[in-house]
């Protein structure tokens, strides 16, 4: 039976001050990076839904994203640009 953990508040934060560390390291070593990568919290916060609704229509492909590996990132761009087309389709 698998162990299901739940990520507290502490360790998201924990995890996005790493990504940050890892950004400023690439900022030195004069490579580009793309800041308007979002979390599924991010992106559920914006939408004012739960990480696990985001996650169930990133699967389901109703959501724009990139997949890294197992994980998920959002383009900023992209969501606000599927928002727009949600309220253009409701109009």
């Amino acid at each position: 039976m698998a162990i299901v953990r739940s990520q507290t508040p502490a360790q998201g934060l924990a995890r996005r001050e790493r990504t940050r560390a890892i950004e400023v390291e690439l900022e030195t070593a004069d490579v580009t990076v793309d800041r308007s990568l979002l979390f599924a919290e991010d992106v559920a916060a914006m939408v004012g839904m739960t990480r696990k609704w985001v996650y169930t229509e990133t699967r389901a492909g109703r959501i724009p994203h990139v997949a890294l590996g197992r994980y998920y990132r959002y383009r900023r761009d992209s969501i606000d640009a599927w928002l727009r087309q949600i309220e253009r389709r409701r109009a």
